[in-house]
Parts: structure tokens; sequence; C-alpha cells
């Protein structure tokens, strides 16, 4: 197996453009870097020290508690997508916000007030995923395609897409060992109308853009884009195809294809 090292780590956060003060949403299959000298911990440590203490590093935390019907404590929940969120959670200057099924972790500045929420959806107007693209977060996805950017779903919820609608979802949240009953709000595919994610075409027509850098990694590809790039695209692709983030061989009973 290609071992990967520090040196390494930093040369592709370089190469695709990573400089200090840099925002950084970072979505990750670390598997793709091979074996890495030093572990997941290597990975956090150099993209830390690339953003510089002006910069933030956000990833996912996302843990689905509500949906399982179980407590969520933001200090205590493992993540269920990664080990980089977790990694960052508990660094000493880590921020994690309060979403019960869709929570991000951060280091930096800007990480408490990307983060916090200011209401009950998890993607939306008042949800962080607002803030990224009015912060024009950078978003790295190492090793992983379209198919793991849950902007998506924000974007599919603020431009009303026909198949899915806001689900509240009730539950408890832990915090400092105290429980309270909260409510989140996420827009959730209508199972009756049987639609099927697939972001491999948006996808394409993101990596045409001339702001995204792609670069090789020992199994797999690193690809750096914008949350302004993403939006931009999918607005405009949406109006031609309404249905573009679905899976155009699956049949939608929503617009007549059977």
């Amino acid at each position: 197996m290609i071992r990967t090292g520090r040196d390494d780590l930093r040369a592709l956060w370089r190469r695709l453009g990573i400089a200090t003060g840099a925002n950084i949403l970072c979505h990750s299959f670390l598997g793709a870097l091979g074996r890495i000298d030093g572990g997941p911990q290597a990975v956090a440590e150099t993209l830390l020290e690339a953003v510089g203490e002006g910069g933030t590093l956000i990833a996912p935390t996302f843990t689905y508690s509500y949906f399982k019907d179980e407590i969520y404590d933001p200090a205590e929940t493992p993540s269920t997508v990664g080990i980089l969120g977790d990694i960052l959670r508990r660094h000493d200057r880590g921020f994690r916000n309060l979403d019960p099924n869709f929570s991000n972790a951060g280091v930096g500045p800007l990480a408490e007030k990307l983060l916090t929420l200011d209401g009950s959806e998890s993607f939306g107007a008042t949800s962080p995923y607002a803030r990224f693209i009015d912060a024009d977060i950078r978003i790295l996805l190492l090793g992983v395609d379209y198919t793991a950017l849950p902007l998506f779903m924000h974007l599919e919820a603020k431009h009303g897409v026909p198949y899915r609608h806001p689900k509240s979802f009730h539950g408890r949240l832990r915090i400092a060992g105290e429980l309270k009953e909260t409510v989140a709000v996420h827009h959730v595919r209508d199972a009756g109308l049987n639609p099927q994610s697939d972001r491999r075409r948006i996808g394409a027509f993101i990596d045409r853009e001339p702001e995204v850098v792609l670069a090789d990694l020992p199994y797999g590809v690193a690809r750096m884009t914008s949350a302004r790039v993403v939006e931009r695209v999918v607005a405009r692709e949406l109006r031609r195809d309404p249905l573009i983030l679905l899976d155009a061989s699956r049949p939608f009973q929503g617009d007549g294809r059977k």
C-alpha cells in the first residue's frame, strides 16, 4: 500500500490551493490516501496548519440520533460518518453544533458563528448550510465524490424541489448531563414518489467549472470547490431540469416517467 506522509499532505493542500485564512468544509474517505503516517490525526493537523490561526476547518459529525430515537449528546455522541469530524469535535478549540441528526464540528475563529443553529432546520434558510454559502466556504472532497456532499439537500430545500417536504423529528438532547426535549426539522424525500438521489450528473457539471481544482490521490481523487460554485451550478441546472439531482434511469412517480 502506498504511504502518505505529512510532507505529502502539505504538498497536496498546496496543490489544491489551501492557504492561510481559508475556511474549509471537508468530507473525506481517508483510505484514498493510502497508509497515512500519523494516521487521521496527521490529516487534521496538517489541514489546520495549512489554514492557520485565522482559518476554520469544519467536518461532518452526523449521528442521525433522532431518526433512531436516540439521545444526542454533542460532547459524547460519536460521528457515524468518519473520524475527521470526531478529531475536530475533541480538539481543545473544537466546536460542535446541536443538530441531533446532521451535526458538524469545527476548529477556528468562524466555527461557532458558522455552525450555531438559529432554529430547528438541519437544512434551509436558518441552517448552517445557508451560512456556508454566505461565507462562500471552500469545500474539500477528499477521496469522495459529490455523493458525499449534504449541501445538495440544503439546495433542494431552498429551491423547493417536488420530491422533498419538511418533517419534524422529536427527541432528547443531553447537555452537561441534563436532558431536554427538542425538535429537528429535515426535508425528507417523499417515499410515495420513490425518488432516488444521484449526484453524478450534477457533479459532472460542477467539475467543468473553472474554479474547481482536482488532484489525484493514491487511491482516488480530491476536489476543491466552493459553496457558491455548487449553489450556482445547482440553481442553473434545476431551472433546466427540476430532477437533475435524481437518478434519471429510475422511475419517479411525480414526473410522469414510468
